[in-house]
């Protein structure tokens, strides 16, 4: 019986591929971004990245920031082209300029590794404001750095509120000091 459903989950999944790739070839946009998702993430289909790039790179051309954060996700990890982390950077840049919260992130973060603390937190901030936890925990952490305490407990609980456990331990120890 388990094998059954198996089958037919496999059947069902090898349909929504099949559908995707027919809008493809429409030139449908959603439907190039989600099957290039599909193959980055081997979701429905077997993983392969080379496709996945082609796919996304249409979409993040045409300005999807969603699309330019994985294409610069591809460069930065090497997933189906060559690794680079000035296309990389120049990717993310173009989503964060398009208002996605994780390419902002991800950008102060290499920002942070390059000891360029400004951008950095100037990317987290931007990304803070737009709801990411991670970047809100992120710059409670620079706050409490620079010994702003006040601005450090206000990013730590917009991070609790969405369920940051680290943020939750660094407010805690906030309260104990």
């Amino acid at each position: 019986m388990y094998k059954k459903e198996t089958d037919m989950l496999v059947d069902k999944m090898k349909l929504v591929v099949d559908r995707l790739e027919k809008l493809v070839s429409s030139n449908d946009v959603f439907a190039k971004l989600r099957l290039g998702i599909a193959y980055y993430d081997g979701e429905n289909t077997k993983q392969d990245y080379a496709k996945a790039f082609e796919l996304v790179h249409e979409v993040a051309n045409e300005g999807n920031s969603i699309a330019q954060f994985i294409i610069g996700e591809c460069y930065y990890l090497g997933r189906g082209v060559k690794k680079s982390i000035d296309e990389a950077v120049k990717w993310y840049t173009l989503a964060s300029d398009n208002g996605n919260t994780y390419a902002q992130n991800v950008l102060a973060g290499i920002y942070m590794r390059n000891n360029d603390e400004q951008k950095a937190f100037e990317l987290y901030k931007k990304s803070a404001e737009g709801g990411y936890s991670l970047s809100q925990y992120q710059l409670g952490l620079i706050y409490m750095k620079k010994q702003d305490y006040s601005n450090a407990v206000k990013q730590f609980i917009s991070a609790c509120e969405s369920g940051n456990i680290d943020a939750e331990y660094e407010l805690g120890l906030c309260y104990y000091r």
